[in-house]
């Protein structure tokens, strides 16, 4: 394994695997911003969010300036004629008044509280502190004087001088910004870290706390992915620096969430979708695999799925957090290319707790979920599930809706159909009598039965206008069979199933979707509609359109109603 200096990073990019992210990474770099300025931050910009609630124009020349840094960390590690421009995008991040994004600390009365330290603040002064650590005197004197000074005023006086919101917080909040802030710490500022050890630990088990007690993310694996993984990098950072093991990598709760990791891999870039962890484009970045196998050497097999390729380092600012890809250099230089997660391993798996349901056969994987509709980064879901046929998404979630300050604050839209992604209109659940689940934590399913091939629950009660709804998911060796019982029905039902795949009928009036065909026993025949609507994560924007297909099959004029559909899939 690596160490953390500019030797091993340099001898990391110097591997046959470094050579090949160092070239892409230079394509993409030379593509994106060679010939482009590094962009202004505008305070008609900034104040946008105290006017119409808009994010966007802000975030988009706070994220350009990290993404330019991501990779020329990098750059400058294996060719020294990048420091300069990475030294200019540097300057141009010292020379923010503030880190923090408007829209994680307006107040009341539209003023900004300019002493708090959120998540991309944290994570800003995570990644200056470690490019001023291994970079060291190769910057410049006064670049590195501006960093000190920068880190002190904004991330050291700041958390010594109130508590941040995010210290209760069980979330991923608490690790990302707990992690990042004691990184900075053990970076920039290691005599004044034994005053705040204890109190950065207590955030890091409040965020274990958020997990459940069989280590699943509510949040969704996205959000795992992002929480898990600065806690397990300032942990790394911590055992490397101070040689010391802390004893809450000892926790249970530790070991059960990396085996749930571990569950929640449905093959290739798929993953468990529920709440804002869905996405076609998902997956553990080497990042996160390599400080997981730093701290557990071989005692859990963290699923693996990036091959060095446009798409990848296309990714790599986001998949890194915002900035820092020094880890994900290590991860590909210690991992080397990988597809694990093809996966035809046949298990089973119920998180009772979470009320999640896992298969993978040898023809398929599916996932899910009964729950309530008034889980931490809420989607209204219950009853949504997912079908993965070789490595791909074939019957899908469609992920995190697009984040604008109404999403967070105004729940009708939040949850209706111009956002889409959020409401029950945005998952494969039926809509009862023309209207869709309701929020809150009453809004339940109730399991009734779980076997290794069979979940079965009523969730009625997530709907209006119905005496039961009752979903059997069998699983059988050629594919799944859904089974809906419904009762006491006052207008009708339409079974609805997503897809990101442009679906076909064949001539037997059956669905071709992906890799699978979608047949109705009944005959139902369906309507197919082509949904656009704005996701959170996608490549190069943060907020780019998506498309997804709905496949709905409506049955009118009955208080009762059985329907059974067939997915088989077209391949093995």
């Amino acid at each position: 394994m690596f160490e953390y200096s500019y030797e091993n990073l340099r001898r990391a990019s110097q591997t046959e695997n470094g050579k090949k992210l160092l070239e892409e990474v230079k394509r993409a770099y030379e593509s994106l911003y060679s010939a482009s300025p590094i962009p202004v931050s505008r305070y008609a910009h900034f104040k946008l969010i105290y006017q119409t609630g808009d994010r966007d124009s802000y975030q988009a020349t706070y994220y350009d300036k990290r993404k330019r840094f991501c990779y020329l960390q990098l750059l400058a590690l294996a060719d020294e004629r990048y420091l300069e421009a990475l030294e200019d995008v540097l300057n141009a991040i010292l020379e923010e008044y503030t880190w923090v994004l408007p829209a994680h600390c307006l107040q009341k009365d539209n003023s900004f509280d300019y002493s708090v330290i959120d998540l991309f603040s944290a994570e800003t002064g995570y990644y200056l502190a470690e490019t001023l650590y291994v970079f060291g005197e190769r910057l410049s004197a006064d670049i590195r004087l501006r960093i000190a000074s920068e880190l002190k005023r904004k991330i050291i006086d700041n958390y010594e001088n109130r508590t941040q919101l995010w210290e209760e917080l069980k979330n991923n909040w608490a690790a990302v910004c707990a992690g990042s802030v004691g990184i900075v710490y053990l970076y920039a500022f290691p005599e004044r870290f034994a005053a705040v050890k204890d109190r950065l630990f207590r955030s890091l088990e409040n965020y274990l706390d958020g997990l459940t007690d069989e280590g699943v993310s509510l949040e969704g694996v996205g959000y795992w992915v992002y929480g898990f993984g600065f806690f397990t990098q300032f942990f790394d950072i911590y055992e490397q620096l101070l040689g010391e093991r802390p004893e809450l990598l000892a926790c249970e709760k530790v070991e059960k969430s990396l085996r749930y990791i571990e569950n929640a891999c449905l093959g290739g870039k798929c993953y468990l979708p529920f709440a804002d962890g869905g996405h076609k484009q998902t997956y553990v970045h080497p990042n996160v695999s390599y400080a997981a196998k730093r701290l557990f050497k071989d005692g859990y097999s963290l699923p693996e799925y990036y091959c060095i390729d446009e798409e990848f380092v296309l990714q790599l600012p986001q998949k890194s957090g915002k900035a820092s890809a020094f880890r994900a250099l290590y991860g590909v230089a210690e991992f080397g290319l990988s597809e694990k997660n093809r996966t035809k391993e046949n298990k089973s798996v119920y998180y009772a707790e979470s009320q999640i349901f896992i298969y993978k056969g040898e023809k398929y994987s599916f996932a899910a979920k009964c729950g309530n509709n008034s889980e931490t980064h809420n989607h209204n879901d219950v009853g949504s599930f997912q079908i993965v046929v070789d490595g791909e998404g074939v019957i899908v979630d469609p992920g995190p809706a697009k984040y604008t300050w109404q999403y967070f604050k105004d729940d009708e839209v939040r949850y209706g159909e111009k956002t889409f992604a959020a409401g029950s209109m945005g998952h494969s659940v039926p809509i009862v009598n023309g209207g869709y689940q309701k929020l809150g934590v009453e809004n339940v399913g109730g399991v009734l039965e779980v076997t290794d091939r069979n979940f079965k629950f009523d969730f009625a009660k997530a709907y209006d206008g119905v005496e039961s709804l009752v979903v059997n998911y069998r699983m059988l060796d050629e594919g799944v069979r859904v089974e809906y019982d419904c009762k006491g029905i006052e207008k009708g039902v339409t079974f609805r199933f997503l897809s990101f795949n442009r679906p076909t009928l064949n001539a037997d009036g059956d669905v071709c979707v992906g890799g699978v065909t979608l047949k109705s026993l009944s005959g139902l025949r369906p309507n197919v509609q082509e949904i656009k609507y704005k996701g959170h994560i996608n490549i190069i924007s943060a907020f780019d359109e998506e498309t997804i297909y709905a496949i709905d099959f409506p049955v009118n004029g009955k208080s009762t109603v059985r329907e059974e559909f067939d997915f088989r899939p077209l391949r093995s």
